[in-house]
């Protein structure tokens, strides 16, 4: 039930991050970590190649989770109340 929940709340920050980068009340260094998480899913460049079969894909994990989470806690109040997150 947590896995889901979490999981659930991950999939409400995609809007979230798009109302982050249309707002003016957004700080700019929030805004350049949106776009560099979102560019991390989009790009296929690796810190760690997925040939190595475990480590290939746990960086990718690691490294977007962090994103996400910087990016998150840097938007402002006022935009997570205005997306009801």
């Amino acid at each position: 039930m947590k896995v889901q929940n979490k999981f659930k709340r991950t999939i409400k920050t995609i809007p979230l991050f798009f109302s982050a980068l249309r707002s003016k009340e957004t700080p700019p260094a929030a805004k350049a970590l949106v776009v560099l998480s979102i560019a991390y899913v989009v790009i296929p460049t690796d810190v760690i190649v997925d040939f190595i079969p475990v480590m290939g894909l746990f960086d990718d994990a690691i490294v977007l989770a962090f994103l996400i989470y910087l990016s998150t806690r840097n938007i402002t109040e006022i935009i997570i109340k205005k997306d009801n997150l």
